[in-house]
């Protein structure tokens, strides 16, 4: 994904629900330098959602590594990359 302004949240959708205690995002910046999340919330209204805010990004690659557990114990991890222009 390329970003022409840097995005302000993260926001991953998944076909279970979430387990809130157990999920989690990080952030790595361009030069493999973690990005502070201040918080990984998993939506009340759509337990299928997970978010969390992204402070002010420069141009660079970001990778995003996520980590979490369905409510029937399933745990899941992946990571997305994307790029602002």
């Amino acid at each position: 994904m390329l970003f022409r302004s840097a995005p302000k949240q993260v926001r991953l959708k998944f076909n279970e629900a979430l387990e809130p205690a157990f999920s989690k995002i990080k952030v790595m910046g361009p030069q493999n330098n973690e990005i502070p999340v201040t918080a990984t919330t998993v939506d009340k209204a759509d337990p299928t959602v997970m978010t969390a805010p992204l402070p002010p990004l420069s141009s660079g690659e970001y990778h995003i590594q996520w980590s979490t557990m369905t409510h029937d114990g399933h745990k899941a991890k992946g990571e997305v990359t994307f790029k602002v222009k």
